[in-house]
């Protein structure tokens, strides 16, 4: 198993993505908006992937990691090589009602994983490399993470969330019109790499 990673930004963010950087315990590329079309820049992380890879993580650059980052993103990637995983499980839309009930449940039962049929944030978001070029030949919406969402459901793949989340968002104004606060409902706050996997997983 290999693992690339790739960071999406927008130049009005540079300081965001330099603190990134500094935060990620491996180095990482970065692909920059250049037309300010989401779809486009996400599409450009995802082709960026390392052609010896099996997973390509694409983070976002309002990301916020815990410890350990990349590592523990390919051991989440070992656990569920078939699934696309995210990083982020937000408090706020699209689902906040069924993510709340799911978090909860997964408390109840000291689960490790929250699963779903679709992408609800694109965070950052580990995806099998054998999946991307039908991916990106598959339809852009003009969102991101529902881009992927669509191709997920269309393809019958589960979207795993482990959980807690190890990446949180900065909760700073996003450059969507849908902008609100964000926030992880939990979030990793020691390394990734010692984050239990192996338990019980709650379907949203």
């Amino acid at each position: 198993m290999h693992l690339s990673t790739a960071i999406m930004a927008h130049p009005s963010r540079s300081d965001m993505v330099t603190d990134l950087q500094s935060r990620l315990d491996q180095p990482t590329s970065v692909i920059w908006d250049t037309n300010g079309v989401e779809t486009d820049t996400g599409a450009a992380a995802i082709a960026a992937h390392d052609s010896a890879a099996t997973h390509h993580l694409v983070i976002q650059d309002d990301a916020l990691p815990c410890a350990d980052l990349i590592a523990g993103s390919l051991r989440l990637a070992t656990a569920r090589p078939h699934d696309i995983i995210s990083l982020y499980l937000g408090r706020v839309r699209p689902s906040p009602r069924a993510v709340t009930k799911a978090v909860l449940q997964a408390e109840e039962m000291n689960a490790h994983w929250i699963t779903h049929r679709h992408l609800l944030w694109g965070v950052g978001v580990i995806l099998p490399v054998a999946h991307l070029s039908a991916l990106l030949s598959s339809p852009h919406h003009q969102q991101y993470d529902r881009w992927i969402s669509h191709y997920a459901n269309r393809n019958r793949m589960t979207v795993s969330y482990p959980y807690p989340s190890p990446l949180d968002h900065r909760g700073d104004e996003s450059l969507l019109a849908h902008s609100r606060i964000r926030r992880a409902h939990r979030h990793t706050t020691g390394s990734l790499l010692d984050q239990p996997i192996n338990g019980p997983a709650v379907a949203i």
